[in-house]
């Protein structure tokens, strides 16, 4: 798209920006024109069917612009359908940092210390889709970690995927190994999301964090997706012997097949895997975990 392109009356087209991984979707640099911020804004081509600004992007449009702003969250400044150019977009806050992905490339499995703080920030913003009504299910490449002072890191949940690369195990939709959490199966067929979907992911990517892979893999989409839905994954202890006993047991319990064995509130998940840390830190043994013995 050329420089000047306007998308939502008010997002102009500076620059192109990298846009890992994706075919037909291109990430730019633009200036909101309305407030003077400059923003990044996601243009993905696609066949729109009828009715689909009304249905899908409308009502998406109010929705995204009630979600209030988040430390640990990108700000969505719009979202369209762009019918000049047949093109999707969204604009949101533009930061240049490494994606969670990147970083486990590039550091190894983190140490349970540091995933539990990345884990319970992105718990944090979580929660606020889930107030919200939203059961989002990122992944690796969604989710940045911004480097602070004094080695402090901080967590932003992308709403996109052009931050960085696709991971193996690790793509979105059906099938992958979010599938079992991204949609879950109703009694009359097809899927649905609800908090327990959250959490899934989120244990997913603590996972990812304390062991550098994903909780299942296999040669083709089609064995992954059969894997997700059918197979428990081995216990990060598994891959990463000297895990805190209680800790291993609380990833496990969230990534369990059925969501209503899975916690629901990411807020409590998150001080459950506080305290389970925090108990082994400390020496204590824990007696009980997640209402059964392990």
């Amino acid at each position: 798209m050329a420089r000047g392109t306007v998308f939502g009356e008010r997002f102009v087209i500076e620059s192109a920006l990298p846009t890992p991984g994706l075919r037909h979707t291109r990430t730019f640099k633009a200036r909101d024109s309305v407030t003077g911020r400059t923003v990044a804004l996601e243009a993905t081509a696609t066949v729109v069917p009828p009715g689909f600004q009304q249905d899908y992007m409308d009502p998406l449009l109010a929705w995204s612009s009630r979600l209030p702003e988040h430390p640990h969250v990108i700000t969505l400044f719009g979202y369209g359908w762009d019918p000049r150019t047949q093109a999707g977009w969204c604009a949101t806050d533009l930061v240049t940092m490494p994606s969670l992905g990147d970083v486990v490339k590039r550091d190894g499995p983190l140490a349970p210390e540091r995933g539990l703080v990345l884990a319970r920030q992105l718990l944090s913003g979580l929660e606020v889709f889930v107030r919200a009504g939203r059961f989002p299910t990122p992944t690796p490449g969604e989710i940045l970690v911004e480097a602070g002072t004094s080695g402090s890191e901080r967590v932003r949940l992308s709403l996109g995927r052009h931050w960085g690369e696709t991971y193996p195990g690790f793509s979105i939709g059906v099938p992958s190994t979010w599938g079992s959490a991204a949609y879950e199966p109703r009694e009359a067929g097809g899927f649905h999301a609800q908090p327990a979907t959250c959490v899934y992911a989120a244990a997913a990517c603590l996972y990812f964090m304390l062991t550098g892979r994903a909780p299942h893999s296999a040669r083709t989409t089609i064995e992954l997706a059969m894997a997700t839905a059918t197979t428990r994954p081995e216990p990060p202890s598994r891959w990463r012997p000297g895990l805190p006993a209680a800790l291993d047991a609380l990833v496990m319990e969230a990534l369990e097949k059925d969501p209503a064995r899975r916690p629901r509130d990411p807020r409590a998940y998150a001080a459950r895997l506080s305290s389970a840390f925090c108990t082994w830190e400390a020496g204590i043994p824990a007696v009980r975990h997640l209402g059964r013995r392990f």
